[in-house]
C-alpha cells in the first residue's frame, strides 16, 4: 500500500523540528516551497541523533518560491521553468 503524509509548516523553523522530530517511515521528502524550507529540512535532518541514516533520505524540491536559486542550482534553470509549468496545468485540469 502507498500513502503520503502531508505536513504543512506553521512558522519559520517548523520543518526543522517536524524532521528532527518524525520516524524514518518514507521513502523520500517533497519540498513544494522556496529555498527556506529545503534549508530548514536539511539542517533539521543534520540535526538528528541519527543524521547520518537521515541525510541519505532522498529531498525532492518542487520550486515554487519567487527566486528558487537553490534548486536552480541543483536542477538548473530550464528545470525549474518545466516544473512551474507542470504545476500549473495540474491547477487548471483540477
Amino acid at each position: 500500500m502507498h500513502y503520503m503524509t502531508i505536513l504543512v509548516t506553521e512558522r519559520g523553523g517548523h520543518a526543522a523540528e517536524l524532521v528532527q522530530d518524525m520516524a524514518l517511515e518514507f521513502d523520500a521528502i517533497l519540498a513544494v516551497s522556496g529555498d527556506g524550507l529545503l534549508h530548514e529540512i536539511l539542517n533539521g535532518l543534520a540535526k538528528r541523533p541519527d543524521a547520518r541514516k537521515a541525510l541519505r533520505t532522498p529531498v525532492a524540491p518542487i520550486p515554487t518560491g519567487s527566486g528558487n536559486g537553490f534548486s536552480v542550482s541543483l536542477l538548473g534553470l530550464k528545470v525549474c521553468h518545466i516544473t512551474h509549468l507542470h504545476l500549473i496545468s495540474i491547477n487548471f485540469r483540477d
